[in-house]
Order: structure tokens, then sequence, then C-alpha cells
């Protein structure tokens, strides 16, 4: 009885942890203005399941979401650079400095958020079962299902 009542609090606990993320990637979407056509902010998704003696949490989003959190395309831009001149006072020279301009800064909708609510997960899941826990959710067990 004891494992049922702990493979259930696991799975709260993911699907807590899941779905606090899933809303706080949404959040962070719309923060950083990431979204043109709205498609990235739609297509998160979150699902949590148990299978055997653990839990397993996913969260789903279109695939261009990754590379905006890591920033991809910093390189060179299209253009190629943008050259200024810089005056060197100490030298009483002057030459040519060249300047990304036109790249992509990281967008954090992703990495800072899962990565950051983690630990709140592992302590959760450590600390968090005890008997108050325990007594909730074998009332949640004994309660008969109100699915008409």
């Amino acid at each position: 009885m004891n494992g049922d009542l702990k493979q259930t609090f696991i799975l709260k606990c993911v699907q807590e942890y899941v779905a606090d993320c899933a809303n706080y990637i949404q959040r962070a979407i719309i923060r950083t203005k990431s979204q043109d056509t709205g498609a990235l902010l739609n297509s998160v998704i979150d699902r949590a399941r148990s299978s055997g003696s653990s839990a397993t949490g996913e969260l789903l989003f279109k695939e261009y979401g990754r590379f905006l959190d890591m920033g991809v395309a910093r390189g060179h831009p299209l253009g190629g650079l943008k050259s200024t001149t810089v005056n060197l006072k100490s030298r009483n020279q002057s030459g040519k400095v060249f300047v990304k301009d036109n790249t992509i800064k990281r967008k954090k909708i992703y990495s800072g958020i899962v990565y950051g609510k983690l630990n709140y997960l592992y302590s959760k899941l450590s600390y968090g079962f005890s008997e108050a826990v325990i007594a909730s959710l074998k009332q949640m067990q004994n309660a008969p299902n109100s699915i008409s």
C-alpha cells in the first residue's frame, strides 16, 4: 500500500513541476516577444506519466524554441561585419574595428526555467512525503470518482 502512495506522490510532484514549467515557458515566450505567429506559444505541451516505479515528465514545443534559447546564429550576419573607426589617444593612432551588429541575442525561454525549478522538485521529492501528504493521498484514493 505504501508503495502505491509513494508512486502516486511522485507522479503528482512531476505533474505539478511540468505544468509549472510549461506555464513559465509560455510567460517567457510572451515576455521576450519570441513569437511572431503564436505557433511557438501554442505548441507548449506538458505530459507526465508513471512507468514502473518511476515517473516521467515531458515538455514539448516547436524545435526552433530551443534554438532561440541557445542563441543560434550569433555568428556573422549576412551583410558581413560593420566597420567603425577608432582613435587611440595613447598612441595617436586610428584604425578600424569590425563589429557584429545584426546578431540574434539569446532569449532564455527554456533552460533557466526548467533547470532552475529542478531543485524545487528535488526538495519536494526528498522531504515532501510526510504523514500529512500520506493522509491526503489516502483520502484521494478512498474518495469515489465523480466522473459522470
